[in-house]
Protein backbone atom coordinates (compact mmCIF):
# COMPACT_ATOMS: atom_id res chain seq x y z
CA UNK A 1 0.00 0.00 0.00
CA UNK A 2 1.55 3.37 -0.89
CA UNK A 3 1.65 6.53 1.71
CA UNK A 4 -0.33 9.48 0.57
CA UNK A 5 -2.67 10.55 -2.31
CA UNK A 6 -3.97 14.25 -2.67
CA UNK A 7 -6.24 15.34 -4.73
CA UNK A 8 -6.37 18.49 -5.80
CA UNK A 9 -7.72 21.26 -8.31
CA UNK A 10 -5.74 20.49 -11.08
CA UNK A 11 -5.09 16.39 -10.74
CA UNK A 12 -3.35 14.50 -8.29
CA UNK A 13 -0.11 13.63 -6.33
CA UNK A 14 0.93 9.99 -5.14
CA UNK A 15 3.37 10.02 -2.72
CA UNK A 16 5.36 6.96 -1.21
CA UNK A 17 8.40 6.90 0.75
CA UNK A 18 9.26 10.40 1.13
CA UNK A 19 8.75 10.92 -2.86
CA UNK A 20 6.53 12.21 -5.41
CA UNK A 21 5.92 8.91 -7.31
CA UNK A 22 3.15 10.46 -9.74
CA UNK A 23 1.16 13.15 -10.99
CA UNK A 24 -1.45 13.67 -13.25
CA UNK A 25 -4.81 14.67 -13.78
CA UNK A 26 -7.69 13.48 -11.96
CA UNK A 27 -8.89 11.35 -15.11
CA UNK A 28 -5.67 9.18 -14.09
CA UNK A 29 -5.87 9.22 -10.82
CA UNK A 30 -5.45 5.61 -8.86
CA UNK A 31 -8.05 4.09 -6.82
CA UNK A 32 -8.21 5.48 -3.13
CA UNK A 33 -7.62 1.87 -2.18
CA UNK A 34 -4.35 1.95 -2.82
CA UNK A 35 -3.45 4.64 -0.63
CA UNK A 36 -3.08 4.90 3.40
CA UNK A 37 -3.98 8.49 3.62
CA UNK A 38 -5.95 10.33 0.79
CA UNK A 39 -6.65 14.13 1.09
CA UNK A 40 -9.17 15.76 -1.53
CA UNK A 41 -8.66 19.33 -1.95
CA UNK A 42 -10.54 20.55 -5.11
CA UNK A 43 -10.50 24.03 -4.57
CA UNK A 44 -6.36 24.38 -3.69
CA UNK A 45 -3.65 24.22 -6.06
CA UNK A 46 -0.32 22.51 -5.11
CA UNK A 47 2.84 24.18 -5.14
CA UNK A 48 6.65 23.13 -4.08
CA UNK A 49 6.71 23.86 -0.48
CA UNK A 50 8.66 27.35 0.27
CA UNK A 51 12.26 27.26 0.55
CA UNK A 52 13.44 29.84 3.84
CA UNK A 53 16.94 30.45 2.27
CA UNK A 54 18.14 32.83 5.43
CA UNK A 55 16.66 32.83 9.04
CA UNK A 56 17.24 32.88 12.64
CA UNK A 57 14.40 31.02 14.10
CA UNK A 58 14.43 31.01 17.34
CA UNK A 59 14.65 34.85 17.31
CA UNK A 60 10.44 34.96 17.58
CA UNK A 61 11.38 35.23 21.42
CA UNK A 62 12.79 38.62 20.36
CA UNK A 63 10.32 39.86 18.37
CA UNK A 64 9.04 43.82 18.50
CA UNK A 65 13.05 44.80 20.15
CA UNK A 66 14.46 47.59 19.01
CA UNK A 67 11.59 48.73 17.00
CA UNK A 68 12.59 51.48 14.09
CA UNK A 69 16.51 51.24 14.84
CA UNK A 70 18.57 51.00 12.13
CA UNK A 71 20.64 47.57 11.62
CA UNK A 72 24.11 48.60 13.88
CA UNK A 73 22.27 50.18 16.74
CA UNK A 74 19.14 47.32 17.10
CA UNK A 75 21.89 44.63 17.42
CA UNK A 76 24.23 45.94 19.92
CA UNK A 77 21.48 47.75 21.64
CA UNK A 78 18.62 45.36 21.46
CA UNK A 79 19.58 42.26 20.17
CA UNK A 80 22.38 41.43 21.76
CA UNK A 81 22.11 42.29 25.32
CA UNK A 82 18.85 40.08 24.98
CA UNK A 83 20.52 36.79 23.19
CA UNK A 84 23.00 36.79 26.54
CA UNK A 85 19.90 35.85 28.75
CA UNK A 86 18.84 32.70 26.41
CA UNK A 87 19.42 29.36 27.05
CA UNK A 88 19.07 26.25 25.61
CA UNK A 89 15.31 25.30 26.86
CA UNK A 90 14.76 28.75 25.29
CA UNK A 91 16.00 28.69 22.24
CA UNK A 92 14.31 25.42 21.33
CA UNK A 93 11.07 26.65 22.34
CA UNK A 94 11.63 30.07 20.55
CA UNK A 95 12.71 27.44 17.40
CA UNK A 96 9.94 25.34 17.49
CA UNK A 97 7.55 28.43 17.57
CA UNK A 98 8.84 29.42 14.15
CA UNK A 99 9.26 26.17 12.28
CA UNK A 100 5.43 25.54 13.24
CA UNK A 101 4.77 29.25 12.02
CA UNK A 102 6.69 28.19 8.71
CA UNK A 103 5.18 25.07 8.33
CA UNK A 104 1.40 26.62 8.82
CA UNK A 105 2.55 28.83 5.69
CA UNK A 106 3.68 26.91 3.32
CA UNK A 107 7.38 26.88 3.76
CA UNK A 108 9.14 23.04 3.78
CA UNK A 109 12.50 24.01 4.05
CA UNK A 110 14.53 27.02 6.05
CA UNK A 111 18.48 27.24 6.56
CA UNK A 112 18.58 29.15 9.88
CA UNK A 113 21.79 30.12 12.01
CA UNK A 114 21.90 30.40 15.08
CA UNK A 115 23.56 29.18 18.47
CA UNK A 116 22.50 26.15 21.04
CA UNK A 117 22.01 24.56 17.74
CA UNK A 118 21.36 20.92 19.44
CA UNK A 119 17.95 22.60 20.80
CA UNK A 120 16.71 24.10 17.08
CA UNK A 121 17.83 20.44 15.87
CA UNK A 122 15.75 19.02 18.48
CA UNK A 123 12.89 21.46 17.16
CA UNK A 124 13.51 20.51 13.46
CA UNK A 125 13.13 16.79 14.34
CA UNK A 126 10.18 17.18 16.30
CA UNK A 127 8.11 19.81 13.81
CA UNK A 128 9.11 17.86 10.79
CA UNK A 129 10.39 20.61 9.04
CA UNK A 130 13.38 20.01 6.45
CA UNK A 131 16.51 22.28 7.83
CA UNK A 132 19.84 22.99 7.38
CA UNK A 133 21.39 24.72 10.57
CA UNK A 134 24.76 26.30 11.36
CA UNK A 135 26.20 27.25 14.94
CA UNK A 136 27.13 31.37 14.48
CA UNK A 137 30.19 31.75 14.63
CA UNK A 138 32.09 34.78 15.77
CA UNK A 139 34.46 35.43 19.15
CA UNK A 140 36.48 38.40 20.69
CA UNK A 141 39.41 36.39 20.31
CA UNK A 142 40.64 33.02 18.54
CA UNK A 143 40.31 31.30 21.35
CA UNK A 144 36.83 31.88 21.65
CA UNK A 145 36.01 31.95 18.12
CA UNK A 146 38.16 27.67 18.04
CA UNK A 147 35.73 26.77 20.61
CA UNK A 148 32.23 27.86 18.98
CA UNK A 149 33.63 26.21 16.08
CA UNK A 150 34.84 22.74 17.46
CA UNK A 151 30.99 23.23 18.64
CA UNK A 152 29.67 23.82 15.07
CA UNK A 153 31.87 20.42 14.14
CA UNK A 154 30.37 18.60 16.94
CA UNK A 155 26.89 19.58 16.27
CA UNK A 156 27.82 18.18 12.49
CA UNK A 157 29.14 15.04 13.59
CA UNK A 158 25.52 14.43 15.48
CA UNK A 159 22.88 15.52 13.20
CA UNK A 160 24.61 16.08 9.95
CA UNK A 161 22.14 13.59 7.43
CA UNK A 162 19.91 12.92 10.58
CA UNK A 163 16.19 12.07 10.59
CA UNK A 164 16.42 10.35 6.97
CA UNK A 165 18.79 13.11 5.29
CA UNK A 166 16.09 15.79 6.64
CA UNK A 167 18.70 17.97 8.90
CA UNK A 168 21.50 18.65 7.24
CA UNK A 169 24.06 20.74 9.25
CA UNK A 170 26.73 23.74 7.61
CA UNK A 171 29.16 26.27 9.02
CA UNK A 172 27.37 29.68 9.93
CA UNK A 173 30.76 32.44 10.23
CA UNK A 174 28.28 35.04 11.37
CA UNK A 175 29.89 38.25 9.06
CA UNK A 176 32.69 39.66 7.74
CA UNK A 177 32.86 42.36 10.67
CA UNK A 178 32.81 39.75 12.82
CA UNK A 179 35.59 37.77 12.35
CA UNK A 180 39.50 38.04 11.53
CA UNK A 181 41.13 36.75 7.73
CA UNK A 182 42.47 33.81 9.98
CA UNK A 183 39.20 32.53 11.18
CA UNK A 184 37.36 32.26 8.32
CA UNK A 185 40.34 30.49 6.30
CA UNK A 186 39.96 28.08 9.28
CA UNK A 187 35.89 27.54 8.23
CA UNK A 188 37.03 27.03 4.71
CA UNK A 189 39.63 24.24 5.71
CA UNK A 190 36.38 22.42 6.78
CA UNK A 191 33.47 20.44 4.20
CA UNK A 192 30.65 22.11 5.24
CA UNK A 193 28.29 24.04 3.87
CA UNK A 194 28.85 27.72 4.64
CA UNK A 195 26.41 30.28 5.97
CA UNK A 196 27.33 33.78 6.10
CA UNK A 197 26.14 37.36 5.93
CA UNK A 198 27.05 39.67 3.46
CA UNK A 199 26.83 43.36 2.22
CA UNK A 200 23.89 44.02 4.40
CA UNK A 201 24.57 47.50 5.01
CA UNK A 202 26.31 50.52 3.40
CA UNK A 203 28.74 50.98 6.65
CA UNK A 204 29.47 47.32 6.64
CA UNK A 205 30.40 47.55 2.95
CA UNK A 206 32.65 50.32 3.40
CA UNK A 207 34.20 49.53 6.28
CA UNK A 208 35.24 45.81 4.54
CA UNK A 209 36.79 48.12 1.94
CA UNK A 210 38.38 49.91 4.69
CA UNK A 211 39.81 46.89 6.64
CA UNK A 212 40.64 45.03 3.36
CA UNK A 213 40.81 47.36 0.23
CA UNK A 214 37.89 45.43 -0.94
CA UNK A 215 33.88 44.00 -0.83
CA UNK A 216 32.74 41.89 1.28
CA UNK A 217 32.43 39.36 -1.91
CA UNK A 218 35.52 40.03 -2.59
CA UNK A 219 37.14 39.51 0.21
CA UNK A 220 35.18 36.14 1.19
CA UNK A 221 36.49 34.48 -2.42
CA UNK A 222 40.22 35.95 -1.37
CA UNK A 223 39.78 33.84 2.11
CA UNK A 224 38.38 30.83 0.23
CA UNK A 225 34.93 30.73 1.99
CA UNK A 226 32.89 31.61 -1.47
CA UNK A 227 32.76 28.12 -3.12
CA UNK A 228 30.21 26.27 -4.27
CA UNK A 229 27.06 26.39 -2.32
CA UNK A 230 27.91 28.82 -0.06
CA UNK A 231 25.23 30.92 1.09
CA UNK A 232 25.45 34.72 1.07
CA UNK A 233 22.94 36.37 3.55
CA UNK A 234 21.34 39.81 1.75
CA UNK A 235 24.00 41.14 -0.52
CA UNK A 236 22.13 44.07 -0.78
CA UNK A 237 25.21 46.78 -1.91
CA UNK A 238 27.01 44.30 -4.46
CA UNK A 239 27.43 45.31 -7.53
CA UNK A 240 28.32 43.60 -10.90
CA UNK A 241 31.76 42.79 -10.55
CA UNK A 242 30.63 40.89 -7.24
CA UNK A 243 27.65 39.02 -9.63
CA UNK A 244 30.49 38.04 -11.45
CA UNK A 245 32.70 36.45 -8.81
CA UNK A 246 29.68 35.08 -7.10
CA UNK A 247 28.33 33.40 -10.02
CA UNK A 248 32.19 32.42 -11.12
CA UNK A 249 32.48 30.22 -7.25
CA UNK A 250 28.99 29.11 -7.55
CA UNK A 251 27.83 30.95 -4.79
CA UNK A 252 24.05 31.11 -3.04
CA UNK A 253 22.32 34.66 -2.52
CA UNK A 254 19.62 34.84 0.21
CA UNK A 255 17.75 37.83 -0.63
CA UNK A 256 15.65 38.96 2.70
CA UNK A 257 13.98 41.95 1.69
CA UNK A 258 11.72 42.78 4.54
CA UNK A 259 13.94 42.61 6.76
CA UNK A 260 16.04 45.16 4.41
CA UNK A 261 13.36 47.48 4.31
CA UNK A 262 12.49 47.11 8.18
CA UNK A 263 16.01 47.93 8.93
CA UNK A 264 16.52 50.11 6.76
CA UNK A 265 19.52 48.47 4.96
CA UNK A 266 18.46 48.87 1.31
CA UNK A 267 16.78 47.23 -1.25
CA UNK A 268 18.74 44.31 -3.56
CA UNK A 269 18.35 44.51 -6.96
CA UNK A 270 16.64 41.51 -7.26
CA UNK A 271 15.72 41.83 -11.18
CA UNK A 272 19.20 42.66 -12.36
CA UNK A 273 20.78 39.40 -10.12
CA UNK A 274 18.08 37.80 -11.86
CA UNK A 275 18.95 38.75 -14.82
CA UNK A 276 23.06 38.20 -14.25
CA UNK A 277 22.46 34.30 -13.49
CA UNK A 278 22.97 34.72 -9.69
CA UNK A 279 21.93 31.53 -7.97
CA UNK A 280 19.13 33.28 -5.44
CA UNK A 281 16.87 32.12 -2.88
CA UNK A 282 14.07 34.12 -0.68
CA UNK A 283 14.09 34.17 3.16
CA UNK A 284 12.78 36.30 5.64
CA UNK A 285 15.79 36.87 8.02
CA UNK A 286 15.12 36.25 11.96
CA UNK A 287 11.48 37.14 13.31
CA UNK A 288 12.78 39.67 15.08
CA UNK A 289 14.02 41.76 11.98
CA UNK A 290 11.06 41.01 9.64
CA UNK A 291 8.56 39.77 12.40
CA UNK A 292 6.95 37.07 10.85
CA UNK A 293 8.23 33.92 9.13
CA UNK A 294 6.20 34.53 6.29
CA UNK A 295 7.52 33.33 2.52
CA UNK A 296 4.33 34.92 0.86
CA UNK A 297 5.26 38.37 1.77
CA UNK A 298 9.22 37.87 1.16
CA UNK A 299 8.49 36.92 -2.28
CA UNK A 300 5.49 39.48 -2.85
CA UNK A 301 8.11 41.96 -1.73
CA UNK A 302 10.83 40.69 -3.71
CA UNK A 303 8.53 41.10 -7.28
CA UNK A 304 7.02 44.06 -6.95
CA UNK A 305 10.15 45.93 -5.76
CA UNK A 306 12.31 45.42 -8.78
CA UNK A 307 9.83 43.95 -10.93
CA UNK A 308 10.29 40.57 -11.43
CA UNK A 309 7.61 38.00 -12.77
CA UNK A 310 4.95 36.18 -10.26
CA UNK A 311 6.30 32.80 -12.40
CA UNK A 312 9.85 33.69 -11.67
CA UNK A 313 9.66 34.71 -8.38
CA UNK A 314 7.43 32.09 -7.11
CA UNK A 315 10.06 29.52 -8.93
CA UNK A 316 12.62 31.31 -6.78
CA UNK A 317 11.08 31.12 -3.64
CA UNK A 318 10.61 27.02 -3.81
CA UNK A 319 14.18 27.20 -4.96
CA UNK A 320 12.93 25.72 -8.36
CA UNK A 321 11.86 22.49 -6.80
CA UNK A 322 9.48 21.46 -9.05
CA UNK A 323 6.54 19.00 -8.19
CA UNK A 324 7.21 15.77 -10.43
CA UNK A 325 8.46 11.87 -9.64
CA UNK A 326 11.14 11.59 -8.13
CA UNK A 327 10.89 14.83 -6.31
CA UNK A 328 10.85 15.03 -2.40
CA UNK A 329 7.44 15.14 -1.62
CA UNK A 330 7.35 18.77 -0.27
CA UNK A 331 4.21 20.26 -1.11
CA UNK A 332 2.14 23.10 0.31
CA UNK A 333 -1.44 23.30 -1.00
CA UNK A 334 -2.94 26.38 -1.04
CA UNK A 335 -6.84 27.19 -0.47
CA UNK A 336 -8.33 29.56 -3.96
CA UNK A 337 -11.65 29.89 -2.75
CA UNK A 338 -11.22 32.51 -0.88
CA UNK A 339 -12.49 36.01 -0.83
CA UNK A 340 -9.56 37.73 -1.57
CA UNK A 341 -8.69 34.84 -4.17
CA UNK A 342 -11.81 34.84 -6.32
CA UNK A 343 -11.81 35.32 -9.32
CA UNK A 344 -8.66 33.31 -9.94
CA UNK A 345 -7.54 33.00 -14.20
CA UNK A 346 -4.02 33.22 -13.27
CA UNK A 347 -2.33 30.46 -10.90
CA UNK A 348 1.11 31.84 -10.31
CA UNK A 349 -0.03 35.76 -10.04
CA UNK A 350 -2.85 34.33 -7.53
CA UNK A 351 -0.36 32.87 -5.79
CA UNK A 352 1.97 35.34 -5.14
CA UNK A 353 -0.45 38.54 -5.53
CA UNK A 354 -3.20 37.68 -3.43
CA UNK A 355 -2.58 34.55 -1.00
CA UNK A 356 -1.14 34.12 2.22
CA UNK A 357 -0.21 31.94 4.85
CA UNK A 358 -3.70 31.73 5.96
CA UNK A 359 -4.65 30.28 2.34
CA UNK A 360 -2.59 26.99 3.54
CA UNK A 361 -4.54 24.28 4.30
CA UNK A 362 -1.64 21.41 3.90
CA UNK A 363 1.86 21.24 4.23
CA UNK A 364 3.69 17.78 3.67
CA UNK A 365 7.78 17.17 4.08
CA UNK A 366 9.12 14.56 3.32
CA UNK A 367 5.95 12.56 2.37
CA UNK A 368 3.96 13.35 5.62
CA UNK A 369 1.41 15.24 6.75
CA UNK A 370 3.39 18.33 8.75
CA UNK A 371 0.42 20.44 9.14
CA UNK A 372 -3.53 20.26 8.11
CA UNK A 373 -6.03 22.60 8.67
CA UNK A 374 -4.59 24.74 11.89
CA UNK A 375 -3.73 21.26 13.36
CA UNK A 376 0.28 20.36 13.60
CA UNK A 377 0.49 16.32 13.93
CA UNK A 378 2.17 15.51 16.70
CA UNK A 379 2.94 18.85 18.17
CA UNK A 380 0.65 20.36 21.21
CA UNK A 381 0.60 23.96 19.55
CA UNK A 382 -0.49 24.88 22.34
CA UNK A 383 2.35 23.87 24.34
CA UNK A 384 4.18 25.61 21.80
CA UNK A 385 2.93 28.70 22.39
CA UNK A 386 2.70 29.09 25.92
CA UNK A 387 6.62 27.92 26.85
CA UNK A 388 7.30 30.48 23.97
CA UNK A 389 5.71 32.68 25.68
CA UNK A 390 7.22 31.64 28.68
CA UNK A 391 10.66 32.11 27.80
CA UNK A 392 10.39 35.92 25.78
CA UNK A 393 8.96 37.27 29.35
CA UNK A 394 12.07 36.02 30.73
CA UNK A 395 14.35 37.17 28.74
CA UNK A 396 12.54 40.66 28.26
CA UNK A 397 12.19 40.84 32.04
CA UNK A 398 8.55 41.28 32.21
CA UNK A 399 8.13 43.20 29.65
Amino acid sequence: MQDLLIKHAEGYIAVSHGIIQAIGPIADCPPESQYKQVEYRPHCLAMPGFVNGHTHAAMSLLRGLGEGLPLDRWLHEAIFPAEDKLSEEAVYWGAKLSFCEMLAGGTTQCHDMYFYTDAVARAAADTGLRAELSRGLMGTNDAEFDARMQENLDFASKWHNSENGRITVGLGPHAEYTSTPEQLKRVAKEDLPIHIHCAETLLETQGCRERHGCSPVEYFAQVGILRPGTRLAHCVHTDAKDWQIIKQNQGIVAHCPGSNLKLGSGIMPFAAMVNAGINIQLGTDGPASDDRQDMFRAAWLAAVLTQVTADKTLEIAASYHALEPGAPADIALINTNTLHNLPSERKQASLLFTAGPSDVALTVVDGIIRYKDGSFPGVDIEEVKRMACKHAKLIRGGQ
